[in-house]
Parts: C-alpha cells; structure tokens; sequence
C-alpha cells in the first residue's frame, strides 16, 4: 500500500477550478478504493471542488452506488467505463499474475477527457494524507508527467540493472506509475496511447 504525504511550499490562492483525480479499478478492488477515497476526501479543501473518475470494465451498480454515498458538497464521484476502449487495444496488452488490465486504463484518461489539460492519477491501493491539490497544482511545462523516482530500481542494483539492460531505460528515470500528474494535452498531441500500444511489441518482458 502506498502513502501519499506530498510536500507542500508555496501556498496558492483558492481558484474555482475542479481537480479532476482518477483512480482504475475492478469489482474485486472496490472496498480498497474507497478506503483510498475517503482518505482523499477527508483531506480535500471545502472552498475548492474536487472531481473523481473511477475507470472501469466490471463495477457492479451496487458498488458503484456504494461509493457514490461518499460524494460531499464539495467532491463528486463518476464512474467511466472503458470496455470498449479496451477491446480496440486489448490483443497488445501484457497481463501478469501481479497486474491485471486496469494497469493500462489510465492511458486512456487523455483522449476521453478532452477537457482536462492535467490530471492526478492515484493507485487504488493509496492512502492520501494531504491535499491532493497540493500535487494537482504543479506546472508541468512540456513534461509528460510529474512522478517520484521508484526507489527499488534506484537503491537495488539486480532491478536498476533489469530496467537498464531489459528495458533500455536509465534507472534515474524509471519512475512510480501508482501517482501521477499527468500532462494530458502532451499526451494528447503526442499520441500517447499508440506509442506505448506500440513499444509493447518491441520490448520483451
């Protein structure tokens, strides 16, 4: 389980803009999710809305009609299913025992929500212990995401080696994909999802 406590330095005024957060899920994750959501909500601010999308394939309308309840006046919830989205890439994605389909929903967050310029992406297994705004806030410039570098790859030499010499990729820059700011107008104009559809095929696992 993650812990979020994001480091906060300046201070930035209160603004009507909503936070949009994002979280992938399935039936079986469901009560995991809402621990993570309500500890985002209890940390959110009451002058400033809030915006959850839950990414999915199988949530029952109980479920959903069980974490609706956790809406607040100021936090709303939404649920967006992303089977047919998944269908059109579903032959190129590789599933392990250790991550099912939900891993890539977040891929599909640009091109459906062509109203967000800048999202928060948060595993569903996350406990929030600050504002997520806090995290939303930051400026991305032409960067693709705001991450933290993963820390196993960093301090253990037989993973840093793995992403160096399987992946091709500098173990400085291997980063945690379980919370995210992602620059949703870059991966729009870049075409995202098709490049990382596309790289499944040239990298072996």
């Amino acid at each position: 389980m993650g812990v979020i406590d994001f480091v906060t330095n300046e201070i930035v005024s209160v603004g009507n803009h909503v936070v949009p957060v994002f979280f992938a899920c399935d039936n079986n994750f469901v009560k995991y999710m809402m621990v993570s959501i309500k500890s985002l909500a209890d940390h959110t601010d009451p002058l400033r809305k809030y915006k959850i999308h839950v990414l999915h394939t199988d949530i029952s309308a109980e479920n959903q009609k069980r974490v609706k309840a956790m809406e607040q006046p100021n936090l709303t919830i939404e649920f967006n299913d992303v089977t047919e989205r998944l269908e059109r890439v579903k032959k190129k994605l590789l599933i392990r025992d250790y991550y099912s389909s939900t891993t890539y929903y977040r891929l599909f967050i640009a091109d459906m929500f062509p109203q967000y310029d800048k999202v928060v992406y948060i595993d569903s297994d996350t406990v929030v212990l600050k504002d997520v705004y806090n995290l939303f806030r930051y400026k991305l410039g032409d960067n693709y995401v705001g991450a933290v570098h993963e820390q196993l790859v960093m301090r253990q030499d037989v993973f840093g080696r793995y992403v160096e010499d399987v992946m091709c990729v500098s173990r400085g820059a291997y980063f945690n994909a379980g919370v995210l700011l992602i620059n949703s107008k870059i991966f729009r104009k870049k075409n995202m999802l098709k490049q990382f559809t596309d790289m499944l095929n040239t990298y072996s696992f």
